[in-house]
């Protein structure tokens, strides 16, 4: 089992992310082989796929270079969460 199939268990816990003094509760985590490449109106021209979503809407996407991002829907705004999906994986945590 991978790591993250090792996260997306037990289903009925909290599952947070701390970063930059913020708390985000996830609430979707993608497999490896669910992916697809992500898709929006305003976000063209890149190509990342969606790994989790937390409970304000934010998208957790890889970026085709390895590196995992905070997607802000809303402001378009983009922030670097971790510098690969295996530590991002490994900052998830229970609530």
């Amino acid at each position: 089992m991978n790591l993250l199939e090792k996260a997306s268990n037990n289903l009925g816990l909290i599952r947070i992310i701390h970063h930059n003094e913020q708390v985000y509760k996830l609430v979707c985590l993608i497999r490896t082989e669910d992916r697809r490449p992500f898709q929006a109106d305003w976000y063209q021209g890149k190509e990342s796929y969606l790994v989790a979503v937390d409970e304000n809407g934010h998208f957790f996407l890889r970026h085709s270079g390895g590196y995992i991002f905070k997607l802000d829907p809303n402001t378009k705004k983009e922030e670097r969460i971790a510098k690969s999906e295996h530590e991002f994986i490994k900052m998830i945590g229970w609530d």
